[in-house]
């Protein structure tokens, strides 16, 4: 959510979700587990009482990086839930707004095509809410062919909310460093767009690889590229695959493409093995423009494993791998690369000040330290954002 025009974030999540349906504890864990990971997240339980509430609503989707929707069995049964709906799709279209669906104890079926409960709320809906059913039915359809958690797929409600940390931080981890203030971050936006848009020929495919020491938020400049073409360009599918590093060694290469494959078709997509695609997903993708971001790739094969070969996909589908070690885009023989470098001059200072300091009156009489803590840091986002939180509203003495 980078243009001009972004609401300014006041919550990292925003949860969506019908009280009745969660089980008893469910949300507070959630809660206890994002204030856990320093995850401001927003439940419309939490209004202050006499506030006008669907304004406060609408605030707080406006002000959200993601919005998490728990759909559940009379999730469509309550027409607040569907406006919220409506209106978190509006932000994911508007300014890319991120938004993961969690569908607890009902089918994504069911949610896409209003079955079973939906379809009873419906029938009441069609009685009272003509002018708006057809609108929720979009909402409805276009959020269940997003890529989400299921909860039939986890053993119990632990390892649920365990599945939904893990989707939910890998997207915040590096662009929490910045979001209040993307520090130099628009040239790096610029100098990476004009990779991807080089091109001999407009129907290309193209690599473009980002690369540079960890914490130094190759992740953020991914992200922000990916929401910034997903506006200007025009593509018939989008993946961004955070963290695959990670995710590679705790859920596997099939997982992944099973993950990757889903989002780019808009509906699952089964994978049998790790080196091939079943061949009505190869027919399909090689009429599709793609946009795919695999985000911190450390296996030079990891690559062709998830993806297949490149020349699967449709005439000017791009993809956009960041990783810690050039050798993997050179393995891989990407078009263009480009090496993020730590921050310079001001910058460092700047972004700690940003992230340690709530009131500017504040500045001056850290100052010097603050500089000795950002030499420390050697202009590394990531621990600069990790020593300012450190230290926020601690008295002189700590620093």
């Amino acid at each position: 959510m980078s243009d001009s025009n972004t609401p300014p974030v006041k919550s990292e999540v925003f949860v969506s979700f019908r009280g009745k349906d969660i089980r008893e504890g469910f949300l507070s864990h959630l809660n206890d587990t994002f204030e856990r990971k320093q995850v401001k997240a927003f439940m419309n339980d939490r209004l202050v009482r006499g506030d006008e509430i669907w304004p406060s609503l609408v605030q707080a989707i406006e002000g959200s990086f993601i919005s998490l929707i728990i759909f559940s069995q009379n999730y469509a049964s309550s027409r607040w839930c569907l406006e919220e709906l409506v209106t978190i799709l509006k932000c994911k279209e508007k300014h890319g707004q991120i938004v993961i669906p969690v569908f607890y104890d009902v089918e994504p079926t069911h949610v896409r095509h209003q079955l079973g409960s939906y379809e009873n709320a419906f029938a009441e809906h069609g009685r009272r809410y003509k002018t708006k059913v057809q609108t929720w039915r979009q909402a409805l359809n276009k959020s269940a062919d997003l890529s989400g958690i299921e909860s039939s797929k986890f053993q119990n409600d632990a390892e649920l909310l365990k599945g939904i940390v893990d989707l939910v931080l890998p997207r915040l981890d590096i662009h929490a460093v910045n979001f209040n203030g993307l520090v130099g971050i628009d040239t790096k936006i610029a100098d990476v767009e004009s990779l991807i848009r080089k091109s001999k020929e407009p129907k290309d495919i193209r690599l473009v690889g980002i690369w540079g020491m960890g914490g130094i938020g190759k992740t953020t400049l991914a992200e922000e590229v990916f929401n910034k073409l997903r506006v200007d360009d025009k593509y018939d599918g989008y993946s961004f695959l955070a963290n695959e590093r990670q995710q590679a060694s705790k859920h596997g290469i099939i997982f992944l493409k099973e993950r990757i494959f889903s989002e780019l078709l808009g509906n699952a997509a089964k994978i049998a093995t790790e080196n091939s695609l079943p061949n009505d997903v190869v027919r399909r993708i090689g009429h599709m423009k793609v946009l795919i971001v695999l985000d911190d790739v450390n296996d030079s094969d990891h690559l062709e494993k998830l993806l297949g070969t490149l020349d699967n996909f449709g005439s000017g589908s791009r993809i956009i791998v960041t990783t810690r070690d050039e050798q993997v885009l050179k393995a891989n023989k990407a078009d263009d690369t480009y090496k993020l470098r730590e921050l310079s001059s001001d910058k460092p200072l700047e972004l700690f000040n940003l992230k340690a300091f709530s009131k500017s009156d504040c500045l001056r009489e850290h100052d010097e330290l603050s500089k000795r803590i950002v030499d420390y840091a050697k202009g590394v986002p990531l621990v600069l954002k990790v020593l300012a939180h450190h230290l926020q509203k601690k008295e002189k003495e700590v620093w």
